[in-house]
C-alpha cells in the first residue's frame, strides 16, 4: 500500500529527467495519475450518513489543514477528510509506471485498503458517537434537518439523546467484516477510456 512517505518521495518531477522521451513518458503518467486522483475524491463526498453498499464511502471533516490560495496566497485551516486529502500518486522507478491510492496513515491501520476491498476489521469505539449523561448537553430533537442541543435535565432526556446520537452517527463500538466500498477502481475504470489517446505522439 502507498504511503504517504513514499508518495512525498517519489512526486513526479519529469522536468528533472534528462532524457527526451522518459520525460514525456512521465509526463503523460503524471497527468494520467492526477486525473484518476481527481476522479477518486470526487467519489469521497461528505456526508453524515453510511454509504450505500458497495458504493464509495462517505467521508468526514475530522482533520485540520491548512491551504493556500494559489492565486491570492492566502492562507486559511479548514477541515477536511483525510482519507480524502491523501489519495496521491506516485512514480514507481522499478516498473516504471505510476502508482495511484488513498496513502496508508501514521496510525498503522489498514482503514484504506479494507474500504476498498473489504476485511475485517477489529472493535474499536466509533470516534463521532458520544454517550450523553445527566446534566450535559445533548440532542434533543431533529428539527428542519437540524440537530437541537440543550442541557438534558431529565433521565428520559438522556435515552433520547443517546438515542439521536446513535442515529446520526451509528453505533458506540464498530468493526467486525466490512464489504466492500471501492473508490479508486470505479476512479480508474471511468478515467481508462481517456488513457490510450494521452499516449499518442507523445514518445517517438
Amino acid at each position: 500500500m502507498l504511503t504517504i512517505a513514499a508518495a512525498k518521495a517519489n512526486f513526479f518531477r519529469p522536468e528533472a529527467v534528462t532524457d527526451p522521451v522518459e520525460r514525456a513518458r512521465q509526463g503523460v503518467l503524471s497527468r494520467q495519475g492526477a486525473f484518476v486522483r481527481r476522479r477518486a475524491r470526487s467519489l469521497l463526498r461528505y456526508s453524515k450518513n453510511p454509504a450505500a453498499p458497495g458504493k464509495p464511502p462517505h467521508v468526514h471533516r475530522s482533520m485540520t489543514r491548512k491551504k493556500t490560495n494559489k492565486k491570492t496566497g492566502a492562507t486559511k485551516t479548514q477541515r477536511v477528510s483525510p482519507l480524502r486529502e491523501f489519495v496521491l500518486f506516485a512514480y514507481d522507478a522499478t516498473t516504471k509506471t505510476c502508482v495511484a491510492g488513498a496513502a496508508k496513515l501514521n496510525d498503522g491501520s489498514d482503514a484504506p485498503e479494507i474500504l476498498e476491498k473489504g476485511g475485517t476489521v477489529g472493535r474499536y469505539k466509533n470516534p463521532r458517537r458520544r454517550e450523553r449523561a445527566l446534566g450535559e448537553g445533548g440532542e434533543v430533537r431533529i428539527e428542519g434537518g437540524k440537530v437541537v442541543y440543550a442541557k438534558l435535565r431529565t433521565s428520559a432526556q438522556v435515552v433520547r439523546a443517546n438515542e439521536l446520537n446513535a442515529r446520526l452517527y451509528g453505533p458506540l463500538y464498530l468493526g467486525g467484516n466490512r464489504g466492500p466500498h471501492a473508490f479508486m477502481q470505479p476512479a480508474l475504470d471511468a478515467e481508462a477510456p481517456n488513457m490510450a489517446e494521452a499516449w499518442r505522439d507523445q514518445v517517438k
